[in-house]
């Protein structure tokens, strides 16, 4: 008996929502589904992919999904200006293939894209992995964030008009008027 052969397979981030359909047609044989619709329909429509840009690399021993390696096109800005790098997204190898060295596979592919890569440590277990491979820790990295749950989108118009009837006080008079 011969051993499963692994491939990897490489999908354009254009071609996401396409894959993720064609893969639901026959998920009922898999173990993993590689990417949700949900993220399929979001990533497929980036604005900052190019038409060549990769999406998601796909680990299959035979015909069975055994791995993956999520990959979003971003920009990052440098002292330098905006660079173009991918994202490392949603990792994952079903434990029995894990002795194939699977992730590592996926790594090496990601590599030979030949783009700037940034990995979070959102997998304890993969970031030793990268680090293993002597991937550059980066330290002190300057980032903003948004919190929508601080954000209230009700009450920002009636705080600028409070602040116009500070400047105008006929304004005052007239949100008065219209509240009595």
């Amino acid at each position: 008996m011969t051993a499963a052969k692994l491939r990897i397979e490489t999908i354009l981030a254009k071609d996401l929502y396409t894959f993720y359909c064609s893969f639901m047609e026959h998920a009922s044989e898999q173990q993993i589904c590689p990417i949700s619709k949900t993220r399929a329909l979001s990533q497929s429509n980036n604005p900052c992919a190019d038409a060549e840009d990769v999406g998601l690399l796909v680990a299959y021993l035979d015909d069975q999904c055994v791995g993956y390696q999520g990959v979003l096109p971003g920009r990052l800005r440098t002292a330098q200006g905006l660079a173009k790098v991918y994202w490392c997204t949603a990792s994952y190898v079903v434990p029995e293939a894990r002795k194939r060295m699977v992730g590592v596979q996926l790594i090496r592919k990601l590599i030979a894209l030949r783009k700037d890569l940034i990995v979070t440590y959102f997998n304890r277990v993969f970031a030793d992995v990268y680090k293993g491979l002597h991937f550059q820790e980066i330290e002190g990295l300057d980032y903003i964030t948004v919190r929508p749950d601080r954000l209230d989108f009700i009450a920002y118009p009636f705080t600028r008009f409070y602040r116009l009837q500070k400047r105008f006080p006929s304004l005052k008079k007239f949100a008065e008027g219209a509240i009595a």
